[in-house]
């Protein structure tokens, strides 16, 4: 879980030749078995959506800040469907990483 998009771990298990299964997906995924929930077209989904309702301006609120900076594959790539989504339908829109208080949350107008 929590895998990285050029994950350092992924070289280890092929030296080891034993099956891996991995949740989550590098920015390589050949020759590997994995699954994942969290994608750009959950992103996408989700600004289609609140297009959809007639909103310009929304937020994406998502995971901390340390998720981003390791770049888990998981947050980039449904921040990218997100963001390539919203700017397509004309939302404008903040991402603001939760780092589990209000004050690192609260709505700033754009």
């Amino acid at each position: 879980m929590d895998v990285e998009l050029d994950d350092q771990r992924i070289p280890a298990l092929h030296a080891q030749g034993t099956q891996t299964v991995l949740i989550g997906l590098p920015d390589d995924p050949r020759q590997l078995s994995w699954s994942t929930t969290t994608s750009p077209p959950s992103g996408a989904l989700c600004a289609d959506h609140l297009a959809d309702l007639d909103h310009q301006d929304v937020g994406f609120i998502r995971y901390g800040s340390g998720v981003y900076e390791r770049q888990a594959g998981y947050a980039a790539r449904a921040l990218s469907g997100f963001r390539e989504h919203a700017e397509q339908r004309g939302l404008r829109f903040l991402h603001r990483p939760c780092e589990g208080s209000y004050e690192s949350t609260a709505w700033t107008p754009l």
